[in-house]
């Protein structure tokens, strides 16, 4: 469940802009996502994650996602187009214990703060932030 988890933030990672608000901001910065941040909540096809799929911090720089470590330490390269509306996100595990190789789509959303972020580990990129089919994250930019 956790490699699940970490697919579903990474996708989720890549993209930007929200769609409720698409007309009333301004496209995703991607260097505001670099930093670290924490999980809020996590939604993976419709199941809440567990309280041990939300540790750990994520770590964003401008082209690489890091999560988890030791055995299960993950480590995604990203592409986003943050002028889409929602900003997109495509992500493919780089280092990890399972899924080399494997990739995502998906969309983000900045607020101050929060990043949502939400992907499909298989199949089309999410056209909203719903994890009833997809999976969706909310982190916390972690203050230093």
């Amino acid at each position: 469940m956790r490699t699940a988890i970490v697919l579903g933030l990474a996708a989720a990672l890549a993209t930007g802009a929200r769609a409720d608000d698409k007309k009333d901001k301004a496209p995703l910065d991607p260097a505001k996502l670099e930093g670290t941040w924490a999980f809020v909540s996590g939604v993976k096809n419709g199941t809440k994650a567990g309280e041990d799929g939300l540790k750990g911090m994520v770590k964003i720089t401008k082209d690489k996602i890091t999560m988890g470590d030791g055995a299960m330490a993950f480590e995604f390269k990203y592409t986003m187009d943050p002028k889409a509306t929602p900003a997109t996100i495509d992500l493919e595990i780089t280092k990890g214990p399972v899924g080399e190789g494997s990739k995502a789509k998906g969309i983000a959303s900045l607020d101050g703060d929060e990043l949502k972020l939400c992907y499909a580990p298989e199949g089309d990129r999410p056209t909203k932030f719903d994890g009833e089919k997809a999976f969706l994250f909310v982190l916390k930019r972690k203050k230093d």
